[in-house]
């Protein structure tokens, strides 16, 4: 696709492609089709709604904003590249506080370190507790994108993510880093993620794996979805969640409510 004088391709051909096939593959093309249809005012109102460009206030110094700037400041490229996670600098708590929008039926939820800060004498001087902070979409929106989430690790670039007996829902990242000397955009140096959460229909955990400036391997789903697996397959273990089997079915019915945990 041609935008701003620009040629945008895809890592691989594809012939038409719905919008779950979009997420499920990674397709460049189709995020930005669906980025013009969106228009500047809508996609940065969903995009400061997740919270990006903005502080999510946990219990730790030094937490930053990341970087997102106004729609008028965009150049004709700007919403192109937005649609593909460039032109924006986000933080992996950033990112996983808004995975974990989703997990939560489409209700922003503030996260936290500590859950408690308790004196010498055993005082309690402080109590965190999950705060509902907004919501960013409707729970039947939340319920689909889980849904287009799942298919990303059933059918697409996240298959290694895949945790036996568990309904995994995510998406795969290979971002190229910045060149300090030419100022572009490397061909060769990339982060590579994955962030999910599960199991996807009554989650437990959100978790993002982050790679950055691998050697060998360089797609989120060759490094990093694997690595997503092992980690969630022993946190589940270690939080006594059962896998899903005949005596205990798959939630049709959405997300109702569901905890944040930070690991």
């Amino acid at each position: 696709i041609e935008v701003g004088g620009v040629t945008i391709r895809d890592h691989e051909r594809f012939e038409s492609l719905t919008f779950s096939e979009v997420l499920a593959h990674s397709s460049n093309v189709g995020a930005i089709k669906v980025g013009q249809r969106l228009g500047k005012s809508l996609y940065y109102d969903y995009i400061s709604g997740f919270g990006f460009g903005n502080l999510a206030k946990i219990d730790l110094p030094g937490e930053t904003p990341g970087m997102i700037r106004r729609p008028k400041e965009w150049s004709a490229l700007s919403l192109a590249s937005l649609s593909i996670g460039q032109e924006i600098s986000v933080s992996p708590l950033q990112m996983l506080v808004a995975t974990s929008a989703i997990a939560n039926g489409g209700i922003m939820v503030r996260p936290y370190v500590a859950k408690s800060i308790i004196s010498a004498d055993g005082k309690v001087v402080r109590e965190n507790a999950p705060i509902q902070v907004r919501r960013v979409i409707s729970e039947a929106t939340a319920r689909t994108l889980t849904t287009v989430l799942k298919g990303v690790v059933t059918e697409g670039t996240g298959k290694a993510a895949a945790v036996e007996g568990f309904d995994v829902a995510g998406k795969t990242g290979t971002s190229q880093k910045l060149d300090p000397t030419t100022h572009r955009y490397s061909r060769h140096k990339v982060v590579a993620s994955f962030v999910g959460f599960v199991p996807a229909d009554q989650p437990r955990l959100a978790i993002i794996v982050i790679i950055d400036d691998p050697s060998v391997l360089r797609w989120g789903g060759s490094i990093a979805a694997p690595t997503f697996r092992e980690i969630a397959r022993e946190s589940l273990k270690h939080l006594k969640v059962a896998p899903v089997t005949q005596e205990r079915p798959r939630l049709a019915e959405g997300i109702h409510s569901a905890s944040f945990r930070l690991n």
